[in-house]
């Protein structure tokens, strides 16, 4: 028996899409983000859903260097997203970080 509120399973990340395939999942080289890739198998366009991990509410369409091309919106974690016909999509997904500035020492 579990003890906790913490769920004992849980889905990572959950892909929507009959002809769309998860061809690569990755860390990032800084390891701080989550690189993957999806395949559009068919001849004409296709919609993949994307069931993101709460740890990783930011995505960004990249090209294969992983240089950022857009901010991709998603709502309460679900990404929805058009694959081009037998084309690749490549995807990073990065934690929200907050960062402030640090203290200047005797200040």
């Amino acid at each position: 028996k579990q003890i906790g509120s913490v769920a004992a399973q849980r889905t990572f990340l959950k892909l929507e899409g009959p002809y769309i395939r998860l061809t690569a999942l990755r860390k990032s080289t800084d390891g701080e983000a989550l690189m993957l890739r999806l395949y559009n198998m068919e001849e004409s366009e296709h919609e993949a859903v994307l069931h993101l991990p709460e740890e990783f509410p930011l995505v960004y369409r990249t090209n294969l260097t992983g240089k950022h091309q857009e901010r991709l919106p998603s709502s309460d974690g679900i990404l929805h997203i058009c694959v081009p016909p037998k084309k690749m999509v490549t995807l990073e997904l990065k934690k929200q970080s907050c960062r402030y500035p640090r203290e200047r020492a005797g200040a």
